[in-house]
Protein backbone atom coordinates (compact mmCIF):
# COMPACT_ATOMS: atom_id res chain seq x y z
CA UNK A 1 0.00 0.00 0.00
CA UNK A 2 1.18 3.49 -0.82
CA UNK A 3 1.62 5.81 2.14
CA UNK A 4 0.04 9.29 2.03
CA UNK A 5 3.50 10.86 2.30
CA UNK A 6 4.62 8.92 -0.79
CA UNK A 7 1.73 10.00 -3.03
CA UNK A 8 1.96 13.69 -4.03
CA UNK A 9 -1.79 14.07 -4.62
CA UNK A 10 -2.74 12.44 -1.32
CA UNK A 11 -0.06 14.46 0.47
CA UNK A 12 -1.36 17.70 -1.04
CA UNK A 13 -4.92 17.02 0.17
CA UNK A 14 -3.79 15.76 3.57
CA UNK A 15 -1.66 18.89 4.05
CA UNK A 16 -4.47 21.17 2.87
CA UNK A 17 -7.06 19.62 5.16
CA UNK A 18 -4.53 19.53 7.98
CA UNK A 19 -4.09 23.29 7.59
CA UNK A 20 -7.75 23.69 8.62
CA UNK A 21 -7.28 21.87 11.93
CA UNK A 22 -7.69 24.19 14.89
CA UNK A 23 -8.45 27.21 12.70
CA UNK A 24 -11.32 29.45 13.76
CA UNK A 25 -12.70 30.44 10.35
CA UNK A 26 -14.78 33.24 11.85
CA UNK A 27 -11.58 35.10 12.76
CA UNK A 28 -9.61 34.40 9.56
CA UNK A 29 -9.54 37.22 7.01
CA UNK A 30 -11.10 35.83 3.85
CA UNK A 31 -8.98 35.78 0.70
CA UNK A 32 -10.19 34.11 -2.51
CA UNK A 33 -6.59 33.47 -3.60
CA UNK A 34 -5.08 32.67 -0.19
CA UNK A 35 -4.53 29.51 1.81
CA UNK A 36 -7.26 26.89 2.09
CA UNK A 37 -8.39 28.37 5.42
CA UNK A 38 -8.52 31.86 3.86
CA UNK A 39 -10.49 30.57 0.86
CA UNK A 40 -12.99 28.73 3.07
CA UNK A 41 -13.33 31.85 5.25
CA UNK A 42 -13.84 33.95 2.11
CA UNK A 43 -16.65 31.64 0.93
CA UNK A 44 -18.32 31.69 4.37
CA UNK A 45 -18.06 35.47 4.61
CA UNK A 46 -19.55 35.86 1.12
CA UNK A 47 -22.47 33.61 2.12
CA UNK A 48 -22.98 35.67 5.28
CA UNK A 49 -23.11 38.92 3.27
CA UNK A 50 -25.55 37.32 0.82
CA UNK A 51 -27.73 36.16 3.74
CA UNK A 52 -27.71 39.63 5.30
CA UNK A 53 -28.62 41.32 2.02
CA UNK A 54 -31.41 38.81 1.36
CA UNK A 55 -33.01 38.48 4.78
CA UNK A 56 -32.11 41.60 6.76
CA UNK A 57 -33.20 45.21 6.40
CA UNK A 58 -30.22 47.34 5.46
CA UNK A 59 -29.53 50.69 7.09
CA UNK A 60 -30.02 52.30 3.68
CA UNK A 61 -33.49 50.75 3.28
CA UNK A 62 -34.52 51.81 6.79
CA UNK A 63 -33.34 55.37 6.17
CA UNK A 64 -35.17 55.49 2.85
CA UNK A 65 -38.42 54.33 4.51
CA UNK A 66 -37.96 56.97 7.25
CA UNK A 67 -37.35 59.66 4.66
CA UNK A 68 -40.40 58.78 2.57
CA UNK A 69 -42.62 58.33 5.63
CA UNK A 70 -41.60 61.76 6.93
CA UNK A 71 -43.14 63.26 3.77
CA UNK A 72 -46.46 61.60 4.69
CA UNK A 73 -46.47 62.88 8.28
CA UNK A 74 -49.73 64.61 9.10
CA UNK A 75 -49.83 65.77 12.71
CA UNK A 76 -49.46 62.75 14.98
CA UNK A 77 -50.42 60.37 12.15
CA UNK A 78 -49.46 59.61 8.57
CA UNK A 79 -51.40 60.32 5.37
CA UNK A 80 -49.74 58.29 2.64
CA UNK A 81 -52.13 59.70 0.05
CA UNK A 82 -50.05 62.92 0.28
CA UNK A 83 -47.03 61.18 -1.21
CA UNK A 84 -46.08 61.89 -4.82
CA UNK A 85 -46.64 58.86 -7.09
CA UNK A 86 -42.92 58.08 -7.42
CA UNK A 87 -42.40 58.15 -3.62
CA UNK A 88 -45.47 55.96 -3.06
CA UNK A 89 -44.23 53.48 -5.66
CA UNK A 90 -40.76 53.41 -4.05
CA UNK A 91 -42.32 52.84 -0.62
CA UNK A 92 -44.33 49.93 -2.05
CA UNK A 93 -41.14 48.47 -3.55
CA UNK A 94 -39.31 48.83 -0.25
CA UNK A 95 -42.21 47.20 1.58
CA UNK A 96 -42.09 44.24 -0.81
CA UNK A 97 -38.31 43.90 -0.49
CA UNK A 98 -38.33 44.15 3.30
CA UNK A 99 -41.23 41.79 3.83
Amino acid sequence: AVEVKDDPVSKHFADAFGSLQGVNLSTVKGNAAGSLAERVAFAQQAKEVEFQQTFMVTAQEAEEVRSIASKAKSGADYDFSKLPADAAARLDTLYTNIN
